[in-house]
């Protein structure tokens, strides 16, 4: 299983060890990359996301390591872990998966005699 790593200079420095640690514990590649504006993330007036949040929100990353700030906006899209690094902030977070809610949910596949 392959995944894409999107960095700073900064957070490859601090996290460099937890890298190792997740990809020989559950055993997957990586690729280490800055986004191309540098930036950890904003929502313009559209709804749209730039840097690192961007790239997660698009899927062109799997998951990020960064110094970077929970925010309520950010949050809305995209899963933190709580810091681990607790001086810089830095987190891993991920695009947030898309999940079907449904009250009736529990009649699927054939529960309670229902097809």
């Amino acid at each position: 299983m392959g995944y894409s790593i999107i960095t700073s200079e900064i957070a490859i420095k601090c996290t460099s060890q937890v890298l190792r640690q997740m990809r020989n514990a559950l055993n997957f590649t990586y690729s280490i990359y800055e986004v191309e504006d540098g930036s950890f993330g904003s929502m313009d007036q559209n709804g749209n996301w730039n840097g690192l949040i961007g790239a997660l929100v698009s899927g062109s990353a799997d998951i990020a390591l960064a110094p970077l700030s929970v925010t309520a906006e950010r949050e809305n899209d995209v899963d933190f872990t709580v810091p681990y690094y607790d001086l810089v902030g830095t987190t891993i977070l991920m695009k947030k998966p898309d999940m079907e809610y449904s009250l009736f949910k529990f009649m699927k596949n054939g529960l309670f005699g229902y097809a």
